[in-house]
């Protein structure tokens, strides 16, 4: 299973929010918005430190109960301060119910979470029954196999849950200034994508066409936008970790080429400590919901 640190999750989280379609969200946020004074049942799948949530919640407003489930407890551990800072910084109420419950209320939304630890690879016909009207994940199909993909698609139309899966990776990767071993590291970096990250032989770039696919066969609509990550030469820790995650993932398809991908990587270092790396990473968001 692959497993992200806290530190990589609070570094892409700015990220993450300044990329998100605010197009799809709006959409989602404008449906749900008719449900009058019921709860807006939501399931947040591989949910991390909580940063779906953050996003999506003031936007949704109302009355909502969100159940956020992760296979790793650190991430869950950590997620009660995460939530508690951002609440402070919103000018909301953070209140703990727990070591697994917590409510968040801000004017015009209030939010009743509950934490779950769960391995999505394997379980999830464990996920909860009844009146979920949102099942929602972040940065997540690109890592899931078709089968498993399958599974979930079964599974919101079971519940009859609308679906919002954000930052999906879509294979694009460009850097300014370019490098003569750009293209080459970008094929690697795809190649790995599709290895197993722990739910079977993984979709990566093929994700969004995939999941597309599924849901409009089971009666969904769909609606798809750009969510591409741009980052800036002031994000140097951000770039930082990525083009060591793409030379390892790299040197992983292609031992045989180590001198020359480790070379690569010293150029990109020195061109962030100088602060002369622009980044553009290719995701999409999308949505969508039965008529």
């Amino acid at each position: 299973m692959t497993v992200f640190s806290p530190t990589w999750l609070d570094l892409r989280e700015p990220v993450d929010v300044a990329s998100r379609s605010k197009r799809i969200s709006e959409l989602l946020a404008r449906r749900f918005r008719r449900r009058g004074s019921r709860p807006l049942r939501v399931i947040d799948l591989a949910c991390g430190t909580g940063a779906n949530l953050r996003y999506l919640a003031p936007r949704l407003g109302g009355k909502q109960e969100w159940s956020l489930i992760d296979k790793d407890p650190v991430l869950l551990e950590a997620l009660p301060d995460r939530l508690a800072a951002w609440a402070n910084t919103t000018n909301a109420d953070f209140i703990p119910e727990g070591t697994q419950a917590m409510v968040i209320r801000a004017p015009g939304v209030e939010c009743r979470v509950r934490t779950r630890v769960l391995d999505l690879a394997n379980g999830l016909e464990k996920l909860e029954s009844g009146d979920v009207q949102l099942v929602t994940a972040s940065a997540l199909l690109d890592l899931v196999s078709l089968h498993w993909l399958q599974t979930l698609a079964l599974c919101c139309r079971r519940l009859g849950a609308g679906v919002l899966f954000a930052l999906n990776y879509d294979g694009r990767i460009s850097n300014n200034p370019a490098d003569p071993t750009d293209e080459r590291v970008g094929e690697l970096v795809n190649r790995h994508q599709r290895t197993d990250k722990g739910f079977g032989p993984a979709l990566g770039p093929a994700c969004v066409r995939t999941a597309q696919q599924l849901f409009t066969g089971l009666g969904y609509q769909m609606q798809a936008a750009p969510s591409d990550w741009h980052i800036g030469a002031h994000e140097a820790p951000l770039q930082k970790m990525l083009v060591h995650g793409w030379l390892d993932a790299a040197v992983e398809m292609a031992p045989g080429e180590i001198l020359q991908l480790q070379a690569w990587s010293r150029r990109r270092g020195v061109q962030i400590e100088n602060a002369r790396l622009q980044m553009t990473v290719g995701h999409i968001d999308i949505a969508g919901w039965l008529p």
